[in-house]
């Protein structure tokens, strides 16, 4: 049988086999720390060799990329036509497991949303690189509560059948329940809009404990971004703040012309629902949503907001009695202007 070696690591175990490379629990012996490798075999892309030559320059962009969120490159190389790339890999949690028995809480999704933003947003605007593929399973968490995005650059182009037209094009390929419909359609021109659609599908995932059309799994999913709806996150959880609900609806915009723009309104628009001032977009824009509307308006707010205005109680019933003082203190004072008998 055929074993895999790399000189300089031992390998211990394999850790998951997707559709771009394959990933190995491993030991770097010069290095003297656990590591994770993804190697990636050329005979895999014989179908589309330039395909390889991208994802390798894609990769090595990623790892001259030095941001906290970004999984950090350790090293990189080729052995006997293998293509490797060795990560940090001491500790780490996914999110696909964290949300096996039970969703996140609002706070910790909102905290996530800007640890991964702030990552992309950095790898888009210093290298111009899309992750295309974000899910649960490459959001990682490590031993000190960081969140970081791993596979940054490693995902592969494919045909997609566009069902409006019939034209088959050529586009960066991801996981059916988390791609943007620019990609189901499609389209080839991508850019950080794609991601953030996958984020919000992402965290949709965490917030309600099952991935957007979790009934339809498998290619048919993609299609079904295109034109169906899944339901509002605070329906299927009613432990999901109204702010996050929102957000997530707005991520998960169907046309991306209507979907944030960037990465930093995203980053702006999470900084105005974690101080209490939750920006909602109108309801016209919400419907294009894959998100569907929520079925009651929701009355409560944000989680964040009433721990706040608990923590702050005595400042809450100070600011309120001075407001109404202020109101009775101006009535009385038109009243007295309105009704004043002449001399």
């Amino acid at each position: 049988m055929w074993e895999l070696r790399i000189p300089g690591y031992e390998m211990v175990a394999k850790l998951h086999e997707g559709g771009t490379a394959t990933s190995w629990q491993a030991v770097s012996t010069t290095l003297n720390r656990a590591v994770i490798l993804k190697i990636l075999d050329p005979s895999d892309f014989d179908d589309a060799p330039e395909d390889l030559v991208r994802i390798i320059g894609c990769m090595r962009k990623a790892a001259a990329l030095k941001q906290p969120g970004l999984v950090p490159v350790l090293d990189q190389g080729e052995y006997k036509g293998l293509f490797y790339f060795a990560t940090e890999g001491l500790h780490t949690v996914p999110l696909s497991e964290q949300i096996l028995h039970q969703p996140l809480p609002s706070e910790q999704i909102m905290d996530m949303i800007q640890s991964v933003a702030r990552a992309l947003d950095h790898a888009w605007q210093e290298a111009a690189l899309l992750h295309g593929n974000l899910k649960p399973r490459n959001i990682i968490t490590d031993a000190n509560g960081s969140v970081m995005v791993s596979d940054l650059g490693l995902t592969r182009k494919g045909d997609i059948t566009d069902p409006a037209t019939g034209e088959v094009r050529k586009t960066m390929l991801g996981t059916p329940n988390y791609m943007s419909p620019e990609q189901a359609a499609g389209r080839v021109q991508l850019d950080c809009r794609t991601d953030i659609y996958s984020l919000g599908a992402t965290m949709y995932h965490a917030a309600t404990g099952r991935m957007p059309f979790h009934d339809t799994p498998g290619e048919p999913a993609t299609i079904r971004q295109l034109r169906d709806f899944i339901p509002h996150p605070c329906d299927v959880n009613s432990n999901v703040s109204t702010g996050l609900g929102h957000m997530i609806s707005e991520m998960m915009v169907r046309d991306r012309d209507e979907r944030y723009a960037n990465w930093g309104e995203v980053l702006r628009d999470l900084d105005r629902i974690k101080r209490m001032r939750i920006f909602v977009r109108k309801e016209t824009k919400l419907v294009r949503s894959t998100v569907a509307l929520p079925r009651i308006p929701a009355k409560k707010s944000s989680s964040l907001a009433t721990s706040r205005r608990n923590d702050n109680s005595g400042l809450y019933r100070l600011f309120r009695f001075l407001k109404w003082a202020a109101i009775l203190a101006l009535w009385f004072y038109v009243g007295r202007m309105l009704f004043r008998l002449p001399p």
